[in-house]
């Protein structure tokens, strides 16, 4: 399974574990399995995050926000209809390291025994996730 962003026909970026569900009979996609799913989104005006020394225009310390995509779920794998994903692509390193961060809290905030699943929002900042929060 790899950590990829689908974009889906809602408009909506996921990023998450995603891999293949296939039907034993034809084993075509009956589904995409999304393990921890988060919406992804651009925070700041993107015309900032961009850099126009070259071509191709290339993004750089992109300011995301992350929140769980369904946090309502008891389980942190969801299957989606194939039908509804645009395409799918490879995360951008920092956003990436953001999202292992991700998973690393919510991994320690659901053995706390609080009862938070430790899912919601990103607890960390990938512009500079040196610094701590108070």
């Amino acid at each position: 399974m790899s950590v990829r962003i689908a974009r889906l026909r809602s408009g909506e970026d996921i990023i998450a574990g995603l891999k293949e569900v296939l039907t034993k009979e034809t084993e075509q996609v009956a589904a995409i399995q999304c393990e921890d799913p988060y919406a992804v989104a651009l925070v700041e005006d993107t015309e900032s995050m961009f850099e126009r020394s070259g071509n191709p225009i290339r993004m750089s310390n992109p300011k995301v926000h992350m929140v769980s995509w369904v946090p309502l779920s008891a389980n942190r794998v969801i299957y989606l209809d194939p039908n509804e994903i645009i395409c799918v692509y490879d995360p951008h390193t920092q956003v990436l390291e953001q999202y292992s961060k991700i998973l690393e809290a919510m991994n320690g905030a659901g053995n706390d025994g609080d009862g938070d699943s430790g899912r919601g929002e990103s607890p960390v900042d990938s512009e500079d996730s040196s610094t701590e929060g108070s």
